[in-house]
């Protein structure tokens, strides 16, 4: 069989990607190429850009790339850089970035939308309830103050 190199190009609506499958000489090969029209991120950089001193961050979104080699999926981060004109956004948020039709930069392609999560107030969208380290603050609270209801009943025995 001669080298044939075949493109076929689809896309998947649910997934918001297109896809481009390729064969040549037997190999298959699958390049995504994905939708960046809003996407989901951290906060990884504050900066002002241009000579306009536009305030920026730098968005870091990660996306799942399946290996056909080993049938699993790995996370691949991406860096986007969004204009921030109110800086609500800081360092560590969660945030949700949309393309711009025209951007004043050109490394500058999307504008912060809303900040989804503030750094250190993460809260559980079902429950309503903010968590801290994987619990919610309820619990927490109840079980520090258990601790120290124990340590002021032993440190008031031990003076009698």
């Amino acid at each position: 069989m001669p080298n044939v190199f075949l493109f076929f190009e689809f896309q998947d609506r649910r997934h918001h990607c297109r896809m481009v499958v390729g064969s040549a000489t037997g190999s298959k090969v699958i390049k995504r190429f994905w939708d960046d029209a809003l996407l989901l991120g951290r906060v990884i950089k504050q900066a002002s850009v241009g000579y306009e001193k536009l305030p920026c961050v730098r968005v870091r979104v990660r996306r799942d790339e399946y290996n056909e080699y080993l049938h699993a999926f790995y996370s691949k981060p991406t860096d986007f850089w969004a204009l921030n004109k109110q800086s609500l956004a800081a360092v560590g948020d969660t945030v949700l970035i949309r393309k711009m039709e025209s951007s004043p930069l050109p490394t500058v392609t999307h504008r912060l939308e809303r900040i989804v999560f503030q750094h250190g107030c993460p809260i559980d969208p079902i429950t309503k309830k903010r968590i801290i380290h994987d619990e919610y603050e309820e619990i927490v609270k109840f079980r520090n103050q258990s601790i120290h209801d124990i340590l002021d009943e032993k440190s008031t025995k031990t003076t009698q």
